[in-house]
């Protein structure tokens, strides 16, 4: 009778559970105890193989260790720096220049690397201590930081949307076109939240944006790295 293996696996992952172990470990636990006790111990090994590799498998997953890569080319080539550099001096005449400079720098590099994470760590290491040392509050910045994280999770390459897409079998390709114009919109309402926050108007002139766009194409025979970042 297979209520009874069944009662005993649900009590096992409760116990499991209650227990502070691990959700992953916890189902693997008990998805082995009830093949035991139903089908015996004779086939756990095939199932457990067969169930591994049809889960990871898949062609799709082939380019998440492809955008890690891009990631690190790009954290390692200094990009990352020279973004941040050019988004701020971009948009220095706008209120707030150096938190808007974060949310578009934060979104150019998770289009790149795919991963919020990565996005928050190499942008934020360097635009908290920019905005702190022209006096945000740092309180501001660090939001500034964190809410651009969630930019890379929705502009391609996204390696959520992957992950998410080899999972349900639905079509990556497809979802991450999907992902491009609500990652545009989320940026720029970031930058107009950030900037107002900061006390711009809500309707700050695009013309500032344009001026500050033509200064910064001294940008490109200039060394970044020694250059101060305007606020």
């Amino acid at each position: 009778m297979e209520t009874i293996p069944v009662l005993v696996a649900l009590a096992l992952l409760l116990f499991l559970l209650l227990s502070g172990v691990p959700v992953a470990f916890s189902l693997a636990s008990t998805g082995i105890v009830g093949l035991v006790l139903i089908s015996g111990g004779d086939i756990v090994g095939s199932v457990i193989a067969g169930t591994t590799y049809t889960a990871v498998g898949k062609s799709n997953l082939v380019v998440v260790p492809m955008f890690i890569l891009m990631g690190m080319l790009t954290l390692n080539s200094g990009i990352a720096e020279q973004l941040f550099a050019v988004a701020a001096k971009v948009l220095k005449k706008l209120p707030g220049g150096l938190a808007v400079a974060t949310i578009f720098a934060s979104a150019g590099f998770g289009a790149v690397s795919g991963s919020s994470l990565a996005s928050v760590g190499t942008i934020g290491k360097l635009a908290i201590s920019e905005m702190v040392r022209h006096g945000y509050n740092r309180s501001f910045a660090a939001a500034s930081v964190a809410v651009s994280g969630s930019l890379a999770v929705l502009i391609p390459p996204s390696i959520i949307l992957v992950l998410y897409g080899a999972v349900t079998g639905e079509s990556v390709g497809n979802l991450l076109l999907a992902g491009i114009i609500p990652g545009v919109l989320s940026a720029l309402m970031l930058g107009a939240s950030r900037s107002t926050e900061h006390g711009a108007s809500p309707h700050s002139s695009m013309a500032a944006i344009c001026a500050g766009a033509r200064s910064s194409l001294s940008l490109r025979d200039r060394p970044l790295r020694s250059k101060k970042l305007p606020r």
